[in-house]
């Protein structure tokens, strides 16, 4: 991607009562280094970062976070957002964003290493989340960049449903973009043909090995605890509360806002409007 090459590798494991415990290292950028590790024993989520040689420390207590967020209301899909964000989102929440934004139009059938597997390509549905949140929209007949992954392949478990692989990568150049001469009288371009520089289109390969379905985990696999010298622990639950008070206020101020106008709208007078007048 953008001309690095880099590889994450990692644990992931998910049980009942929100036991959770995600583990990711990256390699490959020279002496540059980083994990980070999410686990939840079912009452506190520990939060770890480290990069290079900085390590940061986080804790929720779960309990008074999912109360919250139980709050009718919540709009689903914000409360998806919420709980992925906090590391509880897994394969199944990848695959169902996939159908939601990707429109796939390509199916095959094929072995991926010994089971039977279904290959779906297809491209983004629109444009929207391809970019930053203070960039500019990305007009929808213009070429995308190589950088930007504009494909999507996915191999799914004919037997489980299981999103074994997933693939984005750009689209490889064209030989007639990028030429922006001017053209004389005779429709001919002016001057040389620039020389086109050399881009390998971006490509992010998701990977899941050792794949496991409903085994039996033991619940101490989840009971991670930072060391006793560790630095700067921060407790977040009651910021991370604050935050969700702050969305229901929101909700439930738009929701008003929405009802008000409706009502606004349907009024008597608003209906006899373009009546004709008594005569």
């Amino acid at each position: 991607m953008l001309g690095q090459k880099f590889e994450i590798k990692g644990t992931y494991l998910k049980s009942r009562e929100n036991r959770v415990y995600l583990k990711l290292a990256v390699s490959g950028l020279g002496d540059a280094s980083a994990t980070t590790l999410q686990a939840c024993d079912g009452t506190t989520l520990w939060d770890f970062r480290q990069v290079l040689d900085t390590q940061t420390y986080r804790k929720y207590s779960i309990g008074p976070i999912f109360k919250k967020l139980a709050d009718p209301t919540f709009d689903p899909s914000l409360r998806e957002q919420v709980v992925s964000r906090m590391g509880f989102s897994g394969p199944d929440v990848l695959l169902a964003g996939l159908r939601k934004k990707v429109a796939f139009n390509q199916k095959a059938e094929e072995m991926l290493d010994g089971k039977k597997v279904w290959v779906v390509r297809g491209e983004w549905k629109d444009r929207a989340g391809l970019v930053g949140p203070n960039q500019q929209p990305l007009p929808p007949t213009v070429p995308l960049p190589p950088y930007i992954p504009a494909n999507v392949a996915a191999w799914i478990g004919q037997d489980d449903g299981f999103p074994y692989k997933v693939e984005m990568y750009g689209n490889v150049p064209s030989m007639l973009q990028g030429d922006n001469r001017r053209l004389a009288l005779d429709g001919k371009p002016i001057g040389p043909k620039p020389t086109a520089a050399k881009v390998e289109p971006s490509r992010i390969v998701l990977v899941y090995t050792d794949v496991k379905i409903n085994p039996e985990i033991k619940p101490e696999l989840f009971g991670w605890q930072p060391p006793a010298d560790a630095k700067g622990v921060v407790d977040e639950t009651e910021p991370f509360l604050a935050d969700l008070d702050q969305a229901i206020q929101y909700e439930t101020a738009r929701k008003k806002a929405e009802a008000a106008k409706s009502a606004e709208a349907t009024l008597p007078g608003a209906i006899d409007a373009q009546a004709a007048p008594p005569k």
